[in-house]
């Protein structure tokens, strides 16, 4: 038989687990400013306007959405009573130890309930709180730490207190479970996490930089005639350029330093698609980082450290909605254009990941039509296939593009407007800056504008990213 579906009380996303329905709630509704939810459950007609309050209540009044999570996602990865302590994760060495581990293991069962709570309290950092896995394993480290100089502290205050015994006792038992080191790493073994394991390669192919060469692939489309004309689109072309981050910045920033990669008309983008256009190259890029090339007798990888461009550029890479205008508008959170207002700081949205898109990317294959509105995911990302590539946290904002063409001329306008309004300065002012006299090189960055237009609420600061910064 089917099993029954659970939908979004908010939107037409569902599934057949309650505990998913309930952190799809929270990753893309619960941002929104006038977020409201009714809990449904057992005929329950109360409303909050706080996820985690709306949370809270689901555990402590209704036993589906607990049990559901320890019987689905807790028993998943928690062993059962009679699985070995240290084989939590099958892809994790086992730990040497100090002492007999076979001995220490046999001594250490009765911790088996704390080694549950740790691997629960690690799913409630991650699955509950919705934590990065980078920031939830930096936790989880510093409370190993803490764990390992409690425990130790405590073994030489017994050890003391034996000592004191005159009585020859046997206790050869204690004495295992006092070697806190051992004990520590028993209860940790096998739950490093698959971002760790993920992460681990990636960090051993960047940690070898003697033999990896590090690349930074831009992006962007070019009109080769007037932007303005009728014959806007005809002549666009796109481009890929590389340079070698490896090479010191004051070498790198010249022109000789960029190279060409990639140049294609845009209508056989448009046509074919980015996938097509990018495979070869993806698959030479494969092909580097797994096997590298020899060079004076000297192996070297290859390692494609991001990739940027402007911001639609990126999106389109990315599989994300490329509309600024409406809906998710973002890369990095799931905050939606009507909500920019009153997102004013960084804990009230919902971060992308890795782990998060990949499960919206699930999610729209399941109903495109529907889910892909929800999360503002068009498909499947075109770099998707390339190794050891992060789409999510490897499509970093553009200076250029976001800083000095565009938020550097809302503070400039921002900050004139400030002077002129409060007599510092006078619009005359202004225009001594088209009067002076510029050197040879900066002529061509001249900034050109007119006060009272810019001044003007409506007006702004155009030009490129040279004049803008001068």
């Amino acid at each position: 038989a089917a099993m029954p579906v659970i939908y979004c009380p908010l939107c037409p996303f569902y599934d057949v687990k309650f505990v998913r329905v309930v952190n799809h709630v929270g990753q893309v509704h619960a941002s929104a400013h006038n977020f409201k939810v009714t809990c449904g459950l057992d005929n329950c007609v109360k409303v909050f306007s706080c996820f985690q309050t709306y949370r809270r209540h689901l555990y402590r009044n209704h036993n589906m959405l607990d049990t559901e999570f320890s019987s689905d996602d807790a028993a998943q990865s928690t062993p059962s009573a009679s699985a070995s302590a240290t084989n939590f994760d099958e892809g994790t060495e086992p730990i040497t130890q100090p002492c007999d581990s076979a001995k220490l293991e046999k001594e250490t069962r009765p911790f088996l309930e704390v080694k549950r709570t740790l691997l629960l309290f690690h799913l409630k950092m991650t699955e509950g709180l919705k934590l990065p896995y980078s920031t939830a394993d930096t936790i989880f480290g510093m409370v190993k730490l803490l764990l390992s100089a409690t425990l130790k502290e405590f073994a030489e205050e017994v050890n003391k207190k034996l000592a004191t015994l005159k009585a020859d006792l046997p206790c050869s038992d204690i004495n295992t479970l006092l070697q806190t080191e051992g004990l520590v790493d028993v209860l940790f073994s096998g739950m490093q996490t698959k971002h760790q394991r993920t992460n681990l390669k990636k960090v051993q192919l960047a940690g070898d930089q003697q033999s990896t060469i590090f690349l930074l692939l831009y992006t962007d489309e070019l009109e080769l005639n007037n932007p303005l004309g009728s014959a806007v689109g005809k002549h666009k072309i796109l481009l890929v350029y590389f340079s070698i981050l490896n090479i010191h910045p004051r070498h790198r920033s010249k022109l000789s330093s960029i190279h060409l990669l990639i140049i294609a008309r845009y209508s056989t983008v448009t046509d074919f698609g980015l996938k097509v256009l990018l495979e070869p190259l993806i698959k030479d890029l494969n092909i580097l980082r797994t096997h590298g090339f020899r060079m004076h007798n000297k192996a070297f990888k290859v390692c494609v450290v991001a990739v940027v461009g402007d911001n639609l550029s990126l999106h389109r890479l990315a599989g994300l909605t490329c509309s600024f205008s409406g809906g998710r508008v973002s890369r990095f959170c799931l905050a939606k254009y009507e909500d920019l207002r009153d997102l004013v700081l960084p804990t009230q949205c919902v971060a992308r990941s890795g782990a998060s898109h990949a499960s919206h990317l699930a999610a729209f294959l399941l109903d495109p039509a529907r889910n892909g509105k929800i999360y503002g995911i068009t498909g499947p990302s075109p770099l998707a296939s390339l190794e050891g590539f992060d789409i999510m946290n490897q499509l970093p904002p553009d200076a250029m593009h976001d800083v000095l063409e565009g938020g550097i001329a809302v503070v400039v306008k921002a900050v004139l407007k400030g002077l002129v309004d409060s007599k510092v300065i006078k619009k005359d002012d202004l225009n001594r800056i088209a009067q002076f006299s510029y050197g040879q090189h900066d002529k061509k960055s001249k900034p050109v504008f007119d006060p009272d237009k810019f001044l003007a609420p409506s007006g702004n600061l155009k030009g490129t990213a040279p004049r803008n910064c001068a």
